[in-house]
């Protein structure tokens, strides 16, 4: 399981195609504008390699591991989608 946090520098990108890649990967969830967990089997290198395949050379990208406890302010939406795939529960 990643977090994929990204800045897509380009004023005219599709973001539809990159939230497409990231949804492809496995469960997925947008955790804020940019920030994604994706649960996947894949290793780190090969999430990066086909997120080039949909990014421009100008923007930047980071796919780090997710794991608990997480701290954070976020919507009840994303907490019950972590609860279902990231068998966690929020941390007081």
């Amino acid at each position: 399981m990643y977090l994929v946090s990204y800045d897509l520098r380009m004023p005219s990108r599709d973001y539809a195609r990159l939230h497409r890649e990231l949804r492809s990967l496995g469960p997925s969830c947008r955790l804020m504008q940019s920030a994604w967990v994706v649960h996947t089997e894949l290793p780190p290198g090969e999430v990066r390699r086909r997120l080039l395949l949909v990014t421009h050379e100008a923007d930047d990208f980071v796919v780090l591991p997710f794991a608990w406890p997480v701290c954070a302010q976020l919507s009840e939406e994303v907490w019950q989608w972590m609860s279902v795939h990231c068998h966690g529960k929020k941390a007081a």
